[in-house]
């Protein structure tokens, strides 16, 4: 028995160096592919990167064209509230200048004031959106090239 524990350990003292070896072998292989794995991903995370920076101009395009819509949303609310008003205006001075001819008696005669009253409120209103027209901003676009 102890010829055959001796025996045992000499062949582990020849096998445990040998076995050594082979695991330094094999951690060098592994650390070789790791090493190119990790140089491929520095590849990819780079063209990736370049793709990400071709689609920043687009978004700057869409985001110019988001804030010249919402310039053209607000003028044209503001030319609505304005009309509005010249409307309202408008109507209202038309009711009293009717209300103060029925009590005379006197609608029949006035018709062309009431025509000119008409074109008055007309005429506010169109100068009022040609007004709005002029201010009226307009966003070009450019379009640059890069070169890479």
């Amino acid at each position: 028995m102890d010829q055959l524990l001796g025996a045992i350990a000499q062949l582990f003292r020849y096998l445990l160096p040998v076995a050594g070896v082979v695991a330094l072998v094999y951690l060098a292989i592994l650390f070789k592919k790791v090493i190119e794995t990790l140089k491929e991903f520095d590849k990819t995370l780079a063209i990736v990167n370049e793709q990400v920076r071709k689609l920043d101009t687009p978004l700057e395009t869409i985001e110019n064209v988001s804030k010249s819509v919402d310039d053209v949303n607000a003028k044209a609310r503001e030319v609505v509230v304005e009309t509005a008003k010249s409307l309202d205006k408008g109507s209202k001075q038309v009711k009293e200048w009717l209300a103060d001819k029925k009590a005379d008696g006197t609608i029949k005669e006035n018709v062309e004031k009431v025509k000119s009253v008409a074109n008055d409120v007309k005429d506010t209103v169109v100068e009022k959106v040609n007004e709005k027209r002029e201010d009226r901003r307009e966003f070009p676009v450019y379009h640059s090239q890069e070169e890479e």
